[in-house]
């Protein structure tokens, strides 16, 4: 499922999430010129939205897109860690014997596979992004700039992850959250810089 919502554009007034139509422009021109988004820095910034360039959308991350996970604990840590069963009822019906002790260690791959959902960066912007006031979904003559939620990218996937397009709409993000608390900063990122911030396997 998508939810596509757009940023406000007033003629009077910032307040309530309201964009003037002279700081787009303005912030069109400097993109056109300096070639990168129009981001206005606050000294109440405290924490990083990432903005990763993937060639034909920047998806964005909150917190070190940098950071690796912990791969390596047992399957207590597992179920405490990742809220989603418990070991009895994930195990119900297994034969006794192919039941691990609690405290072995899971599977790289399935912890991977739980990381990814319930704690990756992607997952974390994702939430925190949704419950913000950012703009209507439905786009009329006073939308302006773009942001993708994707909840699932198909029906046998679980992905939650949320974009924007393009600079302008990564300058309107910025906009609105510092209007929204003014503690989160837009940074943006290549592909060659980020270049994966989680592991893969092969």
């Amino acid at each position: 499922m998508i939810s596509r919502r757009f940023f406000l554009k007033g003629t009077v007034a910032t307040a309530a999430g309201l964009i003037l139509p002279s700081w787009v422009v303005h912030a069109e021109r400097y993109i056109e010129g300096e070639g990168e988004p129009f981001l206005e820095p606050l000294r109440s910034h405290q924490h990083s939205l990432y903005a990763v360039n993937q060639g034909n959308e920047y998806q964005l991350l909150l917190g070190d897109p940098f950071a690796k996970p912990d791969l390596k604990i047992t399957w207590e840590e597992y179920f405490d860690r990742f809220p989603f069963s418990t070991f009895q009822d994930y195990f119900e019906g297994e034969d006794p014997i192919d039941i691990p002790k609690p405290d072995e260690l899971v599977d790289e791959r399935l912890v991977f596979e739980a990381y990814k959902y319930w704690e990756s960066p992607r997952r974390i912007a994702f939430d925190y992004l949704e419950d913000l006031d950012l703009g209507p979904e439905l786009d009329d003559d006073n939308g302006v700039g773009q942001i993708n939620f994707y909840d699932g990218l198909s029906p046998a996937d679980d992905s939650l992850i949320v974009d924007v397009p393009d600079l302008l709409s990564i300058s309107l993000l910025q906009k609105r959250l510092n209007e929204i608390d003014g503690t989160v900063a837009v940074n943006v990122l290549g592909v060659d810089e980020f270049n994966g911030s989680e592991p893969y396997f092969n």
